[in-house]
């Protein structure tokens, strides 16, 4: 069973609908930044990019925990999301191949 809740953007609110991996990282273990908030340090987290529409969402892990499940942490939502940066290290291009 995984964890489905609606969580806001750190800066704006703008709510998106998260899966958390087996109910195994907390609500408050992670931060959301929609795509006009994303941060300039990615270091700690994963880039989520939906090419249909065009979004990006970054989740940032705030505890070990939260970085051991970060690749279950991710937009639950009908739109594809690819992981595009893990961690600030480039694993996609901008259309979601390879770099």
């Amino acid at each position: 069973m995984c964890n489905i809740l609606d969580m806001p953007c750190k800066v704006c609110g703008k709510e998106l609908c998260m899966h958390l991996e087996d109910y195994s990282t907390e609500p408050n273990e992670i931060e959301l930044y929609c795509g006009r908030h994303i941060p300039k340090d990615r270091s700690n987290g994963y880039l989520w990019l939906c090419e249909k529409p065009r979004r990006k969402w970054f989740i940032r892990a705030l505890t070990d925990n939260a970085k051991a499940h970060a690749e279950g942490n991710l937009p639950n939502t009908i739109e594809d999301y690819n992981a595009v940066e893990k961690f600030g290290k480039i694993v996609a291009n901008s259309e979601g191949g390879r770099p």
